[in-house]
Protein backbone atom coordinates (compact mmCIF):
# COMPACT_ATOMS: atom_id res chain seq x y z
CA UNK A 1 0.00 0.00 0.00
CA UNK A 2 1.45 3.79 -0.42
CA UNK A 3 2.25 5.00 1.84
CA UNK A 4 1.24 9.41 2.66
CA UNK A 5 4.42 10.63 2.12
CA UNK A 6 4.49 8.49 -1.03
CA UNK A 7 1.66 9.90 -2.46
CA UNK A 8 2.51 13.01 -2.01
CA UNK A 9 5.71 12.48 -3.90
CA UNK A 10 3.78 10.81 -6.57
CA UNK A 11 1.38 13.85 -6.78
CA UNK A 12 4.54 16.07 -6.99
CA UNK A 13 5.99 13.97 -9.80
CA UNK A 14 2.61 14.85 -11.48
CA UNK A 15 2.32 18.29 -10.86
CA UNK A 16 -0.32 17.99 -9.45
CA UNK A 17 0.76 20.03 -6.47
CA UNK A 18 1.50 23.69 -7.27
CA UNK A 19 2.68 24.70 -3.67
CA UNK A 20 6.53 25.62 -3.86
CA UNK A 21 6.55 26.17 0.12
CA UNK A 22 9.40 25.17 2.04
CA UNK A 23 7.30 23.67 4.87
CA UNK A 24 5.54 20.24 4.38
CA UNK A 25 2.20 19.86 2.17
CA UNK A 26 -0.77 18.46 3.71
CA UNK A 27 -3.40 16.94 1.59
CA UNK A 28 -6.62 17.38 3.47
CA UNK A 29 -9.38 16.28 1.17
CA UNK A 30 -11.88 18.01 2.61
CA UNK A 31 -10.11 21.07 1.57
CA UNK A 32 -7.82 20.30 -1.29
CA UNK A 33 -5.66 23.02 -0.40
CA UNK A 34 -2.65 23.71 -2.85
CA UNK A 35 -3.73 20.93 -5.87
CA UNK A 36 -4.46 22.17 -9.44
CA UNK A 37 -7.75 19.90 -9.63
CA UNK A 38 -7.36 20.21 -13.38
CA UNK A 39 -3.95 18.65 -13.53
CA UNK A 40 -5.28 16.08 -10.91
CA UNK A 41 -8.60 15.31 -12.69
CA UNK A 42 -5.85 14.02 -15.79
CA UNK A 43 -3.44 12.35 -13.12
CA UNK A 44 -5.68 9.91 -11.47
CA UNK A 45 -7.76 9.33 -14.67
CA UNK A 46 -11.21 10.55 -13.72
CA UNK A 47 -13.60 12.92 -15.32
CA UNK A 48 -14.16 16.49 -14.17
CA UNK A 49 -17.50 15.22 -12.68
CA UNK A 50 -16.47 13.11 -10.75
CA UNK A 51 -13.19 15.23 -9.48
CA UNK A 52 -15.78 17.61 -8.63
CA UNK A 53 -17.56 15.64 -5.91
CA UNK A 54 -13.66 14.95 -4.29
CA UNK A 55 -13.64 17.70 -2.24
CA UNK A 56 -16.15 19.30 0.07
CA UNK A 57 -15.16 22.99 -0.90
CA UNK A 58 -16.95 22.07 -4.16
CA UNK A 59 -20.39 22.40 -1.63
CA UNK A 60 -19.32 24.41 1.41
CA UNK A 61 -17.86 27.68 2.00
CA UNK A 62 -14.13 26.82 3.08
CA UNK A 63 -15.17 28.39 6.31
CA UNK A 64 -18.33 25.86 6.90
CA UNK A 65 -15.90 23.15 6.49
CA UNK A 66 -14.73 22.70 9.56
CA UNK A 67 -18.73 23.04 11.13
CA UNK A 68 -20.05 21.10 8.71
CA UNK A 69 -17.82 18.15 7.32
CA UNK A 70 -16.47 15.18 9.57
CA UNK A 71 -12.48 14.68 10.25
CA UNK A 72 -12.54 11.18 9.91
CA UNK A 73 -13.20 8.99 7.36
CA UNK A 74 -17.52 8.71 7.26
CA UNK A 75 -19.19 6.21 5.00
CA UNK A 76 -22.07 4.35 3.77
CA UNK A 77 -21.30 0.54 4.46
CA UNK A 78 -23.16 -0.33 1.06
CA UNK A 79 -21.38 2.57 -0.74
CA UNK A 80 -18.02 0.93 0.71
CA UNK A 81 -18.59 -2.72 0.31
CA UNK A 82 -18.73 -1.29 -3.51
CA UNK A 83 -15.61 0.29 -3.52
CA UNK A 84 -17.40 4.27 -3.64
CA UNK A 85 -16.89 7.08 -1.53
CA UNK A 86 -18.04 10.62 -2.02
CA UNK A 87 -16.96 13.61 0.54
CA UNK A 88 -21.09 13.86 0.67
CA UNK A 89 -20.54 11.32 3.37
CA UNK A 90 -18.16 14.05 5.40
CA UNK A 91 -20.87 16.34 5.97
CA UNK A 92 -22.36 15.62 9.65
CA UNK A 93 -26.17 17.35 8.96
CA UNK A 94 -26.46 13.94 6.68
CA UNK A 95 -27.27 11.30 8.81
CA UNK A 96 -28.45 8.80 6.03
CA UNK A 97 -26.85 7.78 2.72
CA UNK A 98 -28.31 9.37 -0.04
CA UNK A 99 -28.00 6.66 -2.25
CA UNK A 100 -29.09 4.12 0.52
CA UNK A 101 -32.21 5.52 3.02
CA UNK A 102 -31.91 2.69 5.33
CA UNK A 103 -28.07 3.05 5.74
CA UNK A 104 -26.65 5.16 8.74
CA UNK A 105 -23.49 6.76 7.94
CA UNK A 106 -21.04 5.68 10.31
CA UNK A 107 -17.18 6.54 11.53
CA UNK A 108 -16.56 3.24 12.76
CA UNK A 109 -17.31 -0.23 11.81
CA UNK A 110 -20.08 -1.81 14.24
CA UNK A 111 -19.13 -5.59 13.29
CA UNK A 112 -15.12 -5.37 13.93
CA UNK A 113 -14.87 -2.17 16.25
CA UNK A 114 -12.51 -0.61 14.01
CA UNK A 115 -11.10 2.59 15.23
CA UNK A 116 -12.15 6.16 12.92
CA UNK A 117 -9.51 6.94 10.55
CA UNK A 118 -8.55 10.56 9.23
CA UNK A 119 -10.18 11.16 5.68
CA UNK A 120 -6.60 11.89 4.03
CA UNK A 121 -5.06 10.36 1.46
CA UNK A 122 -4.45 7.36 2.84
CA UNK A 123 -8.24 6.55 3.55
CA UNK A 124 -9.26 7.45 0.23
CA UNK A 125 -8.19 4.82 -1.50
CA UNK A 126 -10.76 1.85 0.04
CA UNK A 127 -8.22 -1.40 0.75
CA UNK A 128 -8.84 -4.09 2.88
CA UNK A 129 -5.95 -2.40 5.59
CA UNK A 130 -8.99 0.07 6.13
CA UNK A 131 -11.20 -2.05 7.35
CA UNK A 132 -11.87 -5.54 8.26
CA UNK A 133 -13.35 -8.28 5.59
CA UNK A 134 -16.99 -7.49 7.29
CA UNK A 135 -16.52 -4.20 6.30
CA UNK A 136 -15.35 -5.20 2.36
CA UNK A 137 -16.85 -8.54 2.29
CA UNK A 138 -19.36 -9.60 -0.20
CA UNK A 139 -21.18 -6.97 -2.33
CA UNK A 140 -24.07 -6.59 -4.62
CA UNK A 141 -22.11 -4.75 -6.41
CA UNK A 142 -24.46 -1.89 -7.94
CA UNK A 143 -21.69 -0.41 -9.46
CA UNK A 144 -19.63 3.10 -8.83
CA UNK A 145 -21.72 4.72 -11.89
CA UNK A 146 -25.21 3.94 -10.49
CA UNK A 147 -24.16 5.38 -7.51
CA UNK A 148 -22.63 8.35 -8.72
CA UNK A 149 -25.94 8.97 -9.99
CA UNK A 150 -27.76 9.00 -7.06
CA UNK A 151 -25.55 11.62 -5.26
CA UNK A 152 -26.28 13.67 -8.09
CA UNK A 153 -29.02 15.89 -7.26
CA UNK A 154 -27.86 16.22 -3.58
CA UNK A 155 -24.54 17.47 -5.14
CA UNK A 156 -26.14 19.54 -7.68
CA UNK A 157 -28.08 21.42 -5.07
CA UNK A 158 -24.99 22.11 -2.70
CA UNK A 159 -23.11 23.43 -5.77
CA UNK A 160 -25.84 25.69 -6.96
CA UNK A 161 -26.05 27.06 -3.69
CA UNK A 162 -21.65 27.81 -3.82
CA UNK A 163 -22.40 28.98 -7.20
CA UNK A 164 -25.12 31.38 -6.18
CA UNK A 165 -24.05 35.08 -4.68
CA UNK A 166 -25.51 35.00 -1.42
CA UNK A 167 -24.14 35.17 1.87
CA UNK A 168 -25.54 33.24 4.65
CA UNK A 169 -25.81 33.73 8.11
CA UNK A 170 -22.29 32.26 10.04
CA UNK A 171 -22.73 28.59 10.18
CA UNK A 172 -20.91 28.87 13.12
CA UNK A 173 -22.85 31.57 14.92
CA UNK A 174 -26.49 29.74 14.07
CA UNK A 175 -24.84 26.06 15.33
CA UNK A 176 -23.79 27.77 18.63
CA UNK A 177 -20.51 26.96 20.20
CA UNK A 178 -18.83 23.60 19.69
CA UNK A 179 -19.23 22.68 23.34
CA UNK A 180 -23.16 22.81 22.96
CA UNK A 181 -23.32 19.25 21.11
CA UNK A 182 -27.00 18.78 21.78
CA UNK A 183 -27.86 21.93 20.22
CA UNK A 184 -25.45 21.51 17.42
CA UNK A 185 -26.90 17.88 16.99
CA UNK A 186 -29.81 19.08 16.79
CA UNK A 187 -29.86 21.65 14.24
CA UNK A 188 -27.41 20.10 11.74
CA UNK A 189 -30.08 17.93 9.96
CA UNK A 190 -32.37 21.15 9.73
CA UNK A 191 -29.39 22.93 7.49
CA UNK A 192 -30.59 20.45 4.31
CA UNK A 193 -34.01 21.42 4.83
CA UNK A 194 -33.16 25.16 4.57
CA UNK A 195 -31.12 24.98 1.37
CA UNK A 196 -33.66 22.97 -0.18
CA UNK A 197 -36.58 25.50 0.34
CA UNK A 198 -34.01 28.21 -1.23
CA UNK A 199 -33.58 25.94 -4.30
CA UNK A 200 -37.33 25.55 -4.44
CA UNK A 201 -37.92 29.59 -4.41
CA UNK A 202 -35.17 30.23 -7.92
CA UNK A 203 -37.72 28.57 -10.14
CA UNK A 204 -40.97 29.49 -8.02
CA UNK A 205 -42.22 32.57 -6.35
CA UNK A 206 -42.11 31.36 -2.60
CA UNK A 207 -45.66 32.78 -1.87
CA UNK A 208 -47.08 30.65 -4.61
CA UNK A 209 -45.59 27.55 -3.26
CA UNK A 210 -46.39 25.43 -0.11
CA UNK A 211 -42.78 27.41 2.07
CA UNK A 212 -44.90 28.02 5.18
CA UNK A 213 -41.55 28.41 6.95
CA UNK A 214 -39.36 30.44 4.12
CA UNK A 215 -40.37 34.19 3.45
CA UNK A 216 -38.52 36.22 0.85
CA UNK A 217 -38.25 40.07 0.81
CA UNK A 218 -36.85 41.36 -2.40
CA UNK A 219 -35.05 45.47 -1.86
CA UNK A 220 -33.73 47.69 -4.20
CA UNK A 221 -29.86 47.75 -3.39
CA UNK A 222 -29.36 51.27 -1.71
CA UNK A 223 -27.52 53.95 -3.67
CA UNK A 224 -25.36 54.91 -0.86
CA UNK A 225 -22.54 53.92 0.55
CA UNK A 226 -22.64 50.15 1.62
CA UNK A 227 -20.36 51.44 4.65
CA UNK A 228 -21.78 50.11 8.18
CA UNK A 229 -21.09 51.72 11.67
CA UNK A 230 -21.32 49.33 14.68
CA UNK A 231 -23.65 51.97 16.36
CA UNK A 232 -26.07 53.59 14.36
CA UNK A 233 -28.84 55.86 14.78
CA UNK A 234 -31.25 54.12 12.64
CA UNK A 235 -30.47 50.56 14.00
CA UNK A 236 -32.52 52.29 17.23
CA UNK A 237 -35.27 53.37 15.10
CA UNK A 238 -35.82 50.46 14.03
CA UNK A 239 -35.28 48.59 17.12
CA UNK A 240 -37.68 51.36 19.04
CA UNK A 241 -40.71 50.67 16.75
CA UNK A 242 -40.48 46.76 17.05
CA UNK A 243 -40.61 47.28 21.02
CA UNK A 244 -43.69 49.96 20.54
CA UNK A 245 -45.81 47.85 17.95
CA UNK A 246 -45.03 45.15 20.62
CA UNK A 247 -46.07 46.54 23.56
CA UNK A 248 -49.11 48.19 21.50
CA UNK A 249 -50.35 45.10 20.34
CA UNK A 250 -49.83 42.04 21.87
CA UNK A 251 -48.29 43.40 25.05
CA UNK A 252 -51.31 45.70 25.75
CA UNK A 253 -52.92 43.44 28.75
CA UNK A 254 -49.56 43.58 30.42
CA UNK A 255 -48.41 47.80 30.25
CA UNK A 256 -49.73 47.98 34.34
CA UNK A 257 -47.14 44.71 35.14
CA UNK A 258 -44.11 46.15 32.80
CA UNK A 259 -44.86 49.34 34.37
CA UNK A 260 -44.70 48.35 38.39
CA UNK A 261 -41.39 45.76 37.20
CA UNK A 262 -39.24 48.81 35.82
CA UNK A 263 -40.39 50.86 39.42
CA UNK A 264 -39.75 47.95 41.73
CA UNK A 265 -36.47 46.76 40.00
CA UNK A 266 -34.09 49.61 40.95
CA UNK A 267 -30.87 48.12 42.04
CA UNK A 268 -28.43 45.63 40.85
CA UNK A 269 -30.31 42.60 42.88
CA UNK A 270 -32.44 42.60 40.32
CA UNK A 271 -29.55 40.74 38.18
CA UNK A 272 -29.00 37.79 40.65
CA UNK A 273 -31.66 34.65 40.59
CA UNK A 274 -34.66 36.08 43.26
CA UNK A 275 -37.64 33.87 44.39
CA UNK A 276 -40.75 34.64 43.42
CA UNK A 277 -43.38 35.19 40.27
CA UNK A 278 -43.63 37.87 38.31
CA UNK A 279 -45.69 38.42 35.25
CA UNK A 280 -44.00 36.51 32.07
CA UNK A 281 -44.57 38.34 29.46
CA UNK A 282 -43.66 41.56 30.98
CA UNK A 283 -40.61 39.61 32.40
CA UNK A 284 -39.71 38.80 29.06
CA UNK A 285 -40.23 42.15 27.44
CA UNK A 286 -37.39 43.97 30.12
CA UNK A 287 -35.35 41.35 29.62
CA UNK A 288 -35.13 41.48 25.73
CA UNK A 289 -34.86 45.09 26.29
CA UNK A 290 -31.74 44.68 28.76
CA UNK A 291 -30.05 42.67 25.90
CA UNK A 292 -30.23 45.81 23.67
CA UNK A 293 -30.43 48.60 25.50
CA UNK A 294 -27.19 49.83 27.80
CA UNK A 295 -28.26 50.08 30.86
CA UNK A 296 -27.95 47.70 34.44
CA UNK A 297 -31.55 47.32 36.00
CA UNK A 298 -34.89 47.49 34.83
CA UNK A 299 -35.96 50.68 36.13
CA UNK A 300 -33.12 52.75 34.04
CA UNK A 301 -35.54 51.69 31.21
CA UNK A 302 -38.03 54.07 32.70
CA UNK A 303 -35.72 56.97 32.66
CA UNK A 304 -34.66 59.04 29.54
CA UNK A 305 -31.32 57.78 28.26
CA UNK A 306 -28.52 60.45 27.44
CA UNK A 307 -27.72 58.62 24.70
CA UNK A 308 -30.52 55.77 23.17
CA UNK A 309 -28.58 53.37 20.90
CA UNK A 310 -28.18 49.72 20.72
CA UNK A 311 -24.78 47.93 18.99
CA UNK A 312 -24.63 45.80 16.76
CA UNK A 313 -22.26 43.61 15.14
CA UNK A 314 -22.88 43.43 11.29
CA UNK A 315 -22.54 39.93 9.99
CA UNK A 316 -20.59 40.99 7.08
CA UNK A 317 -19.58 44.37 5.25
CA UNK A 318 -20.71 42.76 1.76
CA UNK A 319 -24.30 43.12 2.67
CA UNK A 320 -26.39 46.69 1.90
CA UNK A 321 -27.25 48.72 4.06
CA UNK A 322 -31.31 48.17 3.43
CA UNK A 323 -30.64 44.32 3.93
CA UNK A 324 -28.77 44.70 7.19
CA UNK A 325 -31.63 46.80 8.64
CA UNK A 326 -34.16 43.97 7.93
CA UNK A 327 -31.85 41.09 8.95
CA UNK A 328 -31.09 43.04 12.21
CA UNK A 329 -35.23 43.21 12.50
CA UNK A 330 -35.38 39.08 12.50
CA UNK A 331 -32.63 39.00 15.09
CA UNK A 332 -34.77 41.46 17.10
CA UNK A 333 -37.62 39.30 17.09
CA UNK A 334 -35.46 35.78 17.36
CA UNK A 335 -34.15 37.71 21.14
CA UNK A 336 -37.68 38.46 22.10
CA UNK A 337 -38.85 34.76 21.29
CA UNK A 338 -35.42 33.28 23.45
CA UNK A 339 -36.51 36.33 26.12
CA UNK A 340 -39.66 35.05 27.01
CA UNK A 341 -39.19 31.05 26.11
CA UNK A 342 -36.86 32.24 29.58
CA UNK A 343 -38.98 34.09 31.46
CA UNK A 344 -41.48 30.96 30.95
CA UNK A 345 -38.78 28.81 32.25
CA UNK A 346 -37.94 31.03 35.37
CA UNK A 347 -41.52 31.66 36.13
CA UNK A 348 -42.53 27.66 36.52
CA UNK A 349 -39.49 27.53 38.63
CA UNK A 350 -40.86 30.15 41.06
CA UNK A 351 -37.17 32.56 40.05
CA UNK A 352 -36.90 35.59 38.31
CA UNK A 353 -33.75 37.53 36.88
CA UNK A 354 -32.77 40.68 35.06
CA UNK A 355 -29.69 39.67 34.03
CA UNK A 356 -28.84 39.94 29.74
CA UNK A 357 -26.56 37.33 30.10
CA UNK A 358 -29.14 34.28 30.15
CA UNK A 359 -29.81 35.27 26.91
CA UNK A 360 -27.51 33.42 24.50
CA UNK A 361 -29.09 34.46 21.25
CA UNK A 362 -29.84 30.82 20.42
CA UNK A 363 -33.34 31.54 18.55
CA UNK A 364 -32.07 33.94 15.74
CA UNK A 365 -33.46 33.47 12.46
CA UNK A 366 -31.92 31.30 9.46
CA UNK A 367 -31.16 34.16 6.70
CA UNK A 368 -29.66 33.86 3.23
CA UNK A 369 -29.02 37.18 0.93
CA UNK A 370 -28.88 36.87 -2.47
CA UNK A 371 -27.91 39.59 -4.97
CA UNK A 372 -29.46 39.39 -8.33
CA UNK A 373 -27.98 40.44 -11.68
CA UNK A 374 -30.80 42.96 -12.02
CA UNK A 375 -29.36 45.26 -8.76
CA UNK A 376 -31.72 43.81 -6.42
CA UNK A 377 -30.76 42.02 -3.17
CA UNK A 378 -33.37 39.55 -1.98
CA UNK A 379 -33.46 38.64 1.24
CA UNK A 380 -34.43 34.31 2.39
CA UNK A 381 -35.03 33.40 6.52
CA UNK A 382 -37.04 31.06 7.87
CA UNK A 383 -38.19 31.24 11.22
CA UNK A 384 -41.60 30.53 13.69
CA UNK A 385 -44.16 33.32 14.00
CA UNK A 386 -45.25 31.87 17.50
CA UNK A 387 -44.29 34.51 19.63
CA UNK A 388 -47.51 36.52 19.44
CA UNK A 389 -49.57 33.61 19.80
CA UNK A 390 -47.41 32.55 23.23
CA UNK A 391 -47.93 36.20 24.01
CA UNK A 392 -51.82 36.09 23.65
CA UNK A 393 -52.12 32.90 25.42
CA UNK A 394 -50.95 34.54 28.55
CA UNK A 395 -53.25 36.96 28.08
CA UNK A 396 -56.02 34.53 28.29
CA UNK A 397 -54.46 32.97 31.31
CA UNK A 398 -54.71 36.62 32.61
CA UNK A 399 -58.74 36.49 33.27
CA UNK A 400 -58.57 32.93 34.89
CA UNK A 401 -57.31 32.00 39.16
CA UNK A 402 -53.95 31.53 39.43
CA UNK A 403 -53.09 33.28 36.21
CA UNK A 404 -49.32 34.32 34.84
CA UNK A 405 -49.98 37.94 34.43
CA UNK A 406 -51.63 38.90 38.03
CA UNK A 407 -48.56 40.50 39.76
CA UNK A 408 -47.06 38.83 42.95
CA UNK A 409 -44.86 40.76 44.98
CA UNK A 410 -41.39 39.05 44.25
CA UNK A 411 -40.72 36.95 47.89
CA UNK A 412 -43.99 36.40 48.59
Amino acid sequence: MTTGDGVIELLKSGGVITSNGKAKPKIDLLHCRSIDRAQLAGFLQHTSAQLFQASALAYLKEEEVTSLASKNLRYCPKCLRAGYHTPLHQFLFLRRCPAHPNEVLTESCAACGRDPVLYDMNSVDIQPSTGATCCLGVSDREGKSGLFEKFQPLAKLLAERSRLKTLDQPIERWLGPQCATNRRRQKLPQLIRYWEDLASTQAHDAREGKHFAITSNSIREDSGSDSYQGEDRTLYLIYKSIYRYVMRTHLRTHRVCTERLMRRMWSDRSLFINRGKTCVAASAFLLWRLSWERVQTPHQLSTKHLRASVYWLPPSDDIPKLALYRIFALECLGVFEECLLLAERFHRKHIFSFNPGWVKQKRLPYWVVQANENGSTVIHWWGRPAVPKRIENHARDEESPGNFCRWVKPGS
